[in-house]
């Protein structure tokens, strides 16, 4: 993690402040002594000394020396001055470096030089960040970017990015790091190509492949280590690139991104290239830790790990902690018996780290601690080293400002969540209690959803205020709009859309800097801290009628961070009276049966019953047998492979009906979450009187080739085709039936909008607040490597919108209180993050302020899913609770002999009590009132006209008096 690239992005601070690396190496002191006479004022000239310490086998000390005689021959000299403090830092002299870093940055201001006085500002940033000196580091840091902003050099301003990011780096702000370092690859894309120019491009891709690693998008950093391998252009350079993608390839094959036959390849080509080099590096004892994590307790394994300790205990503790913790964990499987070794190498290791304050590597020590006394006692030392442990995890979760870094750091640490809960409820480590399942139940909602809670506490994600990052988010937004715009045409093809495509990835590279200084200056940026909820908490917010089910699924890892073998999967049952734990399988079994069950689905003749029994079995059996007759709702907060399970299929038996017959289901991230929206506000209603729906149906995407014409009416997918290689869409005609069927539902209290005037300029300028359900019946596109890219498709109705309702324009929407229903494929999927879930389409809704979201799994058929809402919505306007509304909905598909391909695919996520119309004011009762009020005012109307039809017949019959 974030020891891993420390001794790299030093380099960034110190081996870049100068010349071309490409210029060849000075033979003695005398020759540097000449360049600068010759050249005073030339970095070239200077650097000479600082290439002469690569080869010297003196080193760094005597040139110390003799620069410091030459300044004192000279005092004022600045270069002199800058490159003495150069060599001061990699003798490891800071003390010494630092004045005069201090005072060559201010003459070259005076002298009004001012690349020369940024690269004396990076180096004094860089140093006090190196040392941790945050507090010291930030009034420099300021002035460095301010420096960097002012400069006309593109190639000074990615220098500076480049040094700002070690700051940022060693402070564990991974996305601001990760922003910079875009930053400066943007800044030298323009650049003339150099050598020295491509250093700093190396170094970017390096410090880029790093942040992105520790923030846990190892599928971007492997892909950024490859360009690396591409452009490296030393032995050093390969060696130190091949081992980062054997680092990277371990975490993508525990993702079953890739294969290990893979990772073992390319750790092996990592390790070749030690004879290349010819002499012993950091990186290939780096490497060596990885091949120990695949050899395992073997003699090979313990021996590649005692040498990564004997080397880092001479020259880099970094390597030495990492080989240590790792060391102890084996030799303590070995023999479990005999503790008091491990536990000594552990002590060593955790030492280190705090010495060097590597935060995230002395919390890994604490939890291998608390692993070991665990399995040997005394168990309250345990829990102790372990809430340690979990404390410095989460402190560096809340460090990073922004929400979707925060939500990467906090799913690349949950293994430390889910391990503990585990041996907390596991009888194999002491017989668990009430305060330990209670405890269990705290850190598992420590990790989950809270990225998304604190978007919620934070009240909304409000638009900045007028200024420049208000202008920059919209002509941001505009450019998106017009590069996506252009990409949707099926006619682009070849080279232009190659070059169409680079552009939108220059673009979304420049959107991840602006949310990163979003954050930092908006609510978003607010670190909100709230304690987790207890399960008395839960107990007393829940309905008789309801029960509360907690899956929390361990995740076997082989990374060096978590090569834990013994956690444990649960699921929590939570009724108002009782709490009880049930043993489940674990993730990677999970994996391949919600895989397996999924694919009979897909095949609609009913072969997915085996499966569903199955998972029945192992997930639900325990905890469902103990459940009161009286519960008829369940609560679902699930977990890893979990979030992709219609949980509505599963049956007790063969014969059996499906669980939506029997329960209404609804699921939530978090019980967090699940409190907040079961006792916050109900919908604003604004003026309208009665108004419950906006619905947007069957929109239209220009006049595209693919837009045909309405009155086509064969039932079609709800999903696109992927929208980059151009959207051909088909219209949804029963889309149009479904939206007059849910008005007719709603007594037409409903705004329904269909084909062009379904847009999304409509959605993003109308007053959402008289509705309390917002319908949306629309083709959807989803993007799971870059869940930003995933969308709605609406009629774009403006020249400036592209007809893309994408996640960041959703949170900008008014949804407070809200029951939002995606009648579109796969709203519910995304990429999963641990703890957070998927980061989904109905996922933004919720960041808008909706309290439940109705959204689908897989491809919903447009004649099966309009007429699934039409049973739905009825069952609102009755009154029901939105949970409760779907399954009555989705019974009468199971009464029928449905496959549960057209109807178990839909879920309610969020508060499944929300009800749109109270039991009380329901439309059918409503619609019978009004009949009857009708019948009635007729009957008197009637019983008047014939009274004042008797009273004219007697007077027209009437003799007048005579």
């Amino acid at each position: 993690m974030e020891h891993r690239f420390a001794a790299l992005l030093l380099l960034v601070g110190t081996a870049s402040a100068g010349a071309s690396p490409s210029t060849p190496r000075p033979r003695d002191v005398g020759e540097c002594d000449e360049a600068v006479r010759l050249h005073p004022r030339e970095h070239e000239a200077w650097f000479c000394y600082r290439r002469l310490a690569d080869s010297w086998s003196r080193g760094f000390v005597p040139l110390v020396d003799h620069l410091e005689k030459r300044l004192a021959r000279h005092p004022g000299d600045h270069m002199n001055e800058l490159y003495l403090a150069l060599l001061a830092l990699n003798a490891q002299q800071n003390s010494r470096a630092e004045p005069l870093l201090r005072s060559s940055a201010e003459g070259f201001h005076a002298d009004h030089d001012q690349a020369s006085e940024m690269k004396a500002q990076s180096l004094l940033v860089a140093m006090l960040c190196r040392d941790r000196r945050f507090a010291d580091a930030l009034p420099e840091l300021r002035r460095l970017e301010g420096l960097a902003e002012a400069s006309n050099d593109a190639e000074s301003r990615a220098d500076a990015w480049l040094r700002a990011n070690y700051c940022y780096f060693n402070r564990s702000d991974f996305g601001r790091s990760a922003a910079l370092l875009n930053r400066a690859s943007a800044e030298l894309q323009g650049v003339p190509r150099s050598p020295r120019v491509a250093l700093l491009q190396r170094l970017t891709l390096d410090g880029l492949g790093a942040s992105y690693s520790v923030m846990g998008r190892h599928a971007d950093a492997f892909a950024v280590m490859q360009h690396a391998l591409e452009i490296a252009d030393t032995d050093i350079a390969r060696a130190e690139t091949r081992h980062r993608l054997a680092y990277e390839a371990v975490h993508l094959a525990d993702d079953g991104l890739l294969g290990w036959d893979e990772v073992d390849r390319l750790i092996g080509a990592s390790l070749d290239m030690e004879p290349v080099v010819g002499r012993p590096y950091l990186q290939v004892y780096e490497t060596r830790i990885l091949f120990a994590l695949r050899a395992g307790p073997t003699p090979e394994g313990l021996a590649k790990l005692e040498e990564a300790v004997a080397f880092g205990r001479k020259q880099y503790p970094h390597t030495a902690m990492i080989a240590l913790r790792l060391l102890a964990m084996m030799k303590f499987d070995l023999d479990p018996a005999h503790p008091e070794m491990p536990l000594a190498l552990l002590d060593e290791s955790f030492s280190a780290a705090r010495e060097n304050r590597v935060q995230l590597e002395d919390a890994n020590a604490l939890l291998t601690k608390a692993y070991i006394r665990f399995r040997t006692g005394p168990r309250a030392q345990a829990i102790m080293d372990a809430e340690a442990a979990l404390a410095e995890f989460d402190r560096v979760r809340d460090r990073q400002p922004e929400a979707m870094v925060r939500a990467f750091a906090s799913a690349e640490t949950s293994y430390a969540h889910e391990l503990v809960a585990g041996y907390l409820l596991d009888p194999a480590h002491g017989t668990p209690s009430a305060t330990d399942a209670d405890r269990a139940f705290q850190i598992i909602e420590r990790r989950r959803g809270r990225v998304l809670l604190g978007a919620l506490m934070a009240a909304r994600a409000l638009p900045p205020p007028p200024g420049p990052l208000r202008a920059r988010r919209d002509s941001l937004r505009a450019a998106l709009a017009g590069a996506q715009k252009e990409l949707l045409e099926p006619t682009l093809v070849g080279e232009g859309r190659q070059r169409a495509l680079a552009e939108l990835t220059r673009l979304e590279t420049a959107a991840e800097v602006l949310r990163d200084d979003l954050a930092r200056e908006t609510a978003e940026g607010q670190l909100l801290q709230s304690p987790p909820p207890t399960l008395a908490m839960v107990q007393q917010a829940l309905a008789p009628d309801e029960a509360f089910l907690s899956f929390q699924v361990w995740r076997r890892q082989h990374t060096e961070d978590a090569p834990f073998q013994d956690g444990s999967s649960w699921v929590l049952a939570v009724t108002r009276d009782a709490v009880r734990a049930i043993r489940i399988p674990d993730d990677e079994v999970l994996q391949e049966r919600v895989g397996l069950l999924r694919a009979m689905i897909e095949r609609r003749d009913g072969s997915e019953v085996e499966a569903s029994v199955s998972l029945h079995r192992d997930l639900l059996a325990g905890a469902l047998a103990g459940l009161p007759a009286r519960i008829t709702r369940l609560v679902v907060v699930p977990d890893g492979p979990l979030h992709s399970l219609p949980i509505g299929v599963l049956r007790e038996v063969r014969s059996g009906l499906p669980l939506a017959a029997r329960y209404a289901a609804s699921v939530v991230p978090s019980a967090a979450l699940w409190l907040r929206w079961r006792t916050g506000p109900a919908s604003p209603v604004g003026n309208r009187p009665g108004a419950l729906a906006l619905v947007l149906a069957d929109p239209i995407l220009g006049d595209r080739p693919g837009s045909m014409s309405p009155e086509a009416t064969s039932p079609v997918a709800r999903e696109s085709s992927f929208w980059l290689s151009g959207l051909a869409l088909r219209p949804l005609p029963f889309a149009r039936e479904e939206a007059l069927a849910i008005s007719q539902a709603l007594g037409g209290k409903t705004r329904v909008l269909l084909g062009a005037d379904a847009s999304e300029r409509y959605l993003k300028t109308a007053d959402l607040r008289p509705y309390r359900a917002l319908h949306l019946a629309a083709h959807a596109v989803v993007d799971e490597a870059r869940p930003e890219r995933s969308a709605l498709v609406l009629t774009p109705g403006a020249p400036e919108e592209d007809g893309l309702l994408q996640m960041n324009e959703v949170v900008d929407l008014d949804l407070r209180g809200k029951l939002v229903v995606l009648a579109a494929c796969r709203t519910s999927s995304g990429a999963v993050l641990s703890g957070e879930g998927p980061l989904s389409l109905a996922r933004s809704f919720f960041q808008a302020g909706a309290n439940a979201v109705v959204s689908s799994l897989w491809p919903q058929r447009d004649d099966e899913a309009a007429s699934l809402m039409a049973d739905f919505y009825r069952a609102l306007g009755d009154g029901q609770p939105t949970a409760v509304a779907l399954a009555a909905a989705q019974r009468k598909r199971i009464a029928t002999g449905a496959p549960a391909a057209a109807w178990a695919g839909l879920l309610v996520l969020g508060d499944g009590s929300l009800a749109i119309v109270s039991r009380g004011h329901s439309v059918r009762s409503t619609q019978i009132l009004g009949v009857a009020v009708l019948l009635v005012a007729a009957g008197l109307a009637l019983g008047a006209w014939r009274g004042r039809r008797r009273g004219s017949r007697a007077q027209g019959s009437s003799t007048p008096p005579g």
